[in-house]
């Protein structure tokens, strides 16, 4: 399944706060005023991590773009706090 979920050709939501040394296998989904991408991070040293994050915006005509980047860094918060142990 990772492997499927590897070949997302859109990198704007968790791929997006990594560097491309790390490979995200993810899949997005998306209803109005909710945007939503779970996945695995795989770090070149080994490390995986299991990754969800769930955004909500106040409208439907949230601007997208502003969304799927603040689910990108979250991301890498979140898995960053991981890594550091």
């Amino acid at each position: 399944m990772r492997e499927l979920m590897s070949r997302q050709v859109f990198r704007q939501r968790l791929a997006s706060g990594f560097p491309d040394d790390v490979l995200v296998a993810a899949k997005t989904g998306t209803l109005p005023s909710l945007h939503i991408e779970a996945g695995v991070v795989r770090y070149p040293d080994g490390g995986r991590y299991a990754v969800a994050v769930f955004a909500r915006t106040a409208s439907a005509a949230a601007a997208r773009t502003a969304v799927d980047a603040a689910i990108g860094r979250a991301a890498r918060l979140a898995v960053d706090a991981l890594r550091r142990g």
